[in-house]
């Protein structure tokens, strides 16, 4: 998701830290809810935030995010579901 007023280096300002941890409870708590989802990293730059989930049940997750933008009122949530079966992306974020 787009933050909104990032700073020169396109993280967060501190005013909008708190509604993005927000964001990620409101994520977290319908997300994870079932047990076969989990966070995997948060990344931000470039004035967006990502969140990287991983679940066993793919097909569950529109609507799940669906009940988390009901919750959601500061920011504009956007998702795709691909399949990553081997957490390649996961494996391509560790030192």
């Amino acid at each position: 998701m787009r933050l909104h007023a990032p700073n020169e280096h396109g993280l967060p300002i501190p005013e909008e830290g708190e509604d993005l941890e927000r964001v990620e409870d409101a994520l977290l708590a319908t997300l994870t809810k079932s047990g076969g989802t989990v966070l995997a990293y948060v990344l931000t730059n470039d004035g967006m935030r990502e969140f990287v989930f991983y679940t066993s049940a793919p097909k569950a997750i529109p609507t799940a995010i669906e009940k988390s933008r009901s919750r959601i009122a500061t920011h504009e949530v956007h998702f795709y579901v691909a399949a990553d079966e081997d957490w390649t992306e996961y494996r391509s974020r560790l030192p």
